[in-house]
């Protein structure tokens, strides 16, 4: 390993199984279509302090959590199913950071690829953070 991080980046990604690198790949071009597409700068990520990225992002894992679940057999009675149902209402919409327009959940994949890309920007956005706050990482 070299003291060079972006090296030391590429000697990690390069030790991965093949899938675990498409991953990556697919977050990090998501990454760069919120940036490029969406116009999601990095300022424009430093305004949401209160958690909002990784809150969207968890949302989508959420997402992606049942409708695999269900894609794989998941029987719940239409009782509980109605629970169900509710709770996850009551979570997308006490935990949904932005305006109901903003809620776009589309594939199981899709949506992980979406979460990672969230959860990707609040990782970089508290490390700029912690960066211009020396001794308060």
């Amino acid at each position: 390993m070299t003291g060079d991080p972006k090296q030391t980046l590429l000697d990690a990604i390069d030790l991965l199984p093949d899938r675990d690198r498409e991953a990556l790949a697919a977050i990090a071009a998501e990454r760069m279509r919120q940036i490029a597409q969406e116009g999601w700068s990095l300022e424009h990520d430093d305004a949401h302090v209160a958690g909002d990225l990784v809150a969207a992002g968890a949302c989508y894992a959420a997402h992606c959590a049942v409708e695999l679940r269900m894609r794989h057999g998941w029987e719940i009675s239409w009782r509980r199913h109605g629970y169900a149902l509710r709770a996850l209402e009551d979570l997308f919409q006490n935990l949904w950071p932005f305006g109901h327009d903003w809620w776009k959940p589309r594939s199981a994949e899709r949506d992980m690829v979406r979460a990672g890309g969230l959860i990707l920007a609040e990782m970089s956005r508290h490390a700029r953070q912690a960066a211009s706050k020396p001794g308060e990482g």
